[in-house]
C-alpha cells in the first residue's frame, strides 16, 4: 500500500519521546485515536455546515517486506547511521515503523493528511502534516497519553541551545558521531522590545547561500535580547557526510522554554523522486539523534553547555566589521548624493 503525500516538504509539527513506549501502547494509541474519531461525516459547529474527517481504521505496519516492495531498484539505498552510543542502521526503524492517517475533507474535495507516526524501537511519536488541521490530532493523543498516564516528553529546547547550535555550525564541530551541521543558510530572530526609542522590528529574517557567520541583521536582534526563532540549513546525517538533507527548525516560544517544530525540504537525500516512506524514515532518524544532541546538551556541564567568551568576542568583531563596512556604503551614497545636489 502505497502512501503519497507533500512533495514540497515534510512537518514534523508534533514530537514525542516516550521511555516506555511498548508494543501494547503503540497498538493501543491508534484504537484509540480511530474509537474517539473515525473518519466520517460529521457537523461543525456553524448551523448547517459538516465536514468529512477522522482517522482510520487501522494503521500501516511499514515491515521491511513493505519497504523493499514500493522502492525501485535504484532508490534502495541503506543510509547508515552511527548513533552515539552503538551502530545501527536506518533499517532498525522498519522492525517497528507504524503510521494511521487523520483526513480532512475540503468542500471542495481535497484532502489534507496528517499521519500519526509510532516508532517503538526509537521511542518517538511523531504527528506530521499541515499545521492547518493538525488540532484534532493533538487533542486526542492527549487524551490517550493523560487517560494512561503516560508522560511524553516533548521537542522542548531551552532559549540557549539555538545559538549553542549555530556556534557547533560555525566552527564545524560534529553534534555527535551521526550528524553534522553543513551549514546554515536562513535566520530569524524574534521578540518585542521594551525600549521603543531603538524601534528594533519584532522579527527580522534573512536569508543567504551558504552563509556562515551570523549577519548584522540577526546580531542586531540578539544583543537586544531577541531569541532565534527560525534555523534554516543543511545537515549532514552519516558518517561520511554524503548524505545532506535540508530543514528548517522553527522554535516556538512558550513561557520561557520554545518548542520545536522541524520541516524537512525535499532535496538532496530527500529528494522528491523517493517514495514518501523512504523520506519519512531518513526524517524520522534525524528526529532521534537530534533528540540526543538536545539530551546531552541539557545534560552538559555549564563550560560545555554555553557558548564560549572567545566566540561572543569574535561575533562582537564581526559585527563591528559589518558595521564599518555599512558605515562605509553609507559615505560612498553621501558623496554621490552631494555631487548630484552641487548646484542646490
Amino acid at each position: 500500500m502505497a502512501l503519497e503525500r507533500e512533495k514540497v516538504f515534510l512537518n514534523f509539527n508534533k514530537i514525542y519521546y516516550i521511555p516506555n513506549l511498548s508494543e501494547n501502547i503503540s497498538n493501543e494509541i491508534f484504537d484509540y485515536l480511530f474509537s474517539k474519531y473515525s473518519y466520517k461525516k460529521r457537523s461543525t459547529d456553524k448551523e448547517g455546515e459538516y465536514e468529512i474527517s477522522g482517522f482510520n481504521g487501522n494503521f500501516i505496519n511499514l515491515s521491511k517486506e513493505i519497504i523493499n516492495e514500493e522502492t525501485h531498484d535504484d532508490d534502495s539505498e541503506v543510509i547508515e547511521i552511527e548513533y552515539k552510543d552503538y551502530n545501527e542502521t536506518i533499517e532498525k526503524i522498519n522492525s517497528d515503523f507504524k503510521i494511521t492517517t487523520y483526513t480532512h475533507l475540503s468542500e471542495e474535495g481535497i484532502p489534507s493528511y496528517i499521519d500519526i507516526i509510532v516508532m517503538q524501537e526509537l521511542k518517538i511519536v511523531c504527528v506530521v502534516g499541515p499545521e492547518d488541521y493538525s488540532d484534532k490530532p493533538y487533542h486526542y493523543i492527549k487524551m490517550f497519553f493523560e487517560e494512561k498516564k503516560i508522560h511524553p516528553k516533548e521537542l522542548i529546547i531551552d532559549k540557549d541551545f539555538p545559538l549553542w547550535l549555530i556556534w557547533k555550525g560555525n566552527t564545524k564541530q560534529i553534534l555527535n558521531p551521526g550528524i553534522r551541521i553543513k551549514n546554515f543558510t536562513d535566520m530569524a530572530v524574534a521578540g518585542s522590545i521594551k525600549d521603543t526609542a531603538l524601534q528594533i522590528p519584532q522579527e527580522t529574517r534573512t536569508k543567504e547561500k551558504k552563509k556562515t557567520m551570523i549577519s548584522l541583521p540577526i546580531l542586531y536582534g540578539l544583543f537586544n535580547n531577541q531569541n532565534i526563532k527560525i534555523l534554516k540549513g543543511y545537515f549532514n546525517i552519516n558518517k561520511n557526510n554524503k548524505n545532506s538533507i535540508y530543514l528548517k527548525i522553527i522554535f516556538k516560544e512558550e513561557k520561557d522554554k520554545f518548542k520545536g517544530s522541524i520541516y524537512f525540504y525535499a532535496i538532496g537525500s530527500l529528494s522528491s523522486n523517493k517514495i514518501y516512506i523512504e523520506r519519512l524514515k531518513i526524517c524520522s532518524s534525524f528526529i532521534y539523534l537530534f533528540g540526543k544532541v538536545i539530551e546531552n546538551w541539557e545534560n552538559s556541564n555549564v563550560c560545555e553547555k554555553f557558548v564560549p567568551i572567545e566566540y561572543l568576542d569574535e561575533l562582537d568583531k564581526h559585527m563591528d566589521d559589518q558595521i564599518t563596512s555599512t558605515k562605509q556604503g553609507f559615505e560612498k551614497i553621501k558623496n554621490s548624493h552631494m555631487e548630484k545636489r552641487e548646484n542646490c
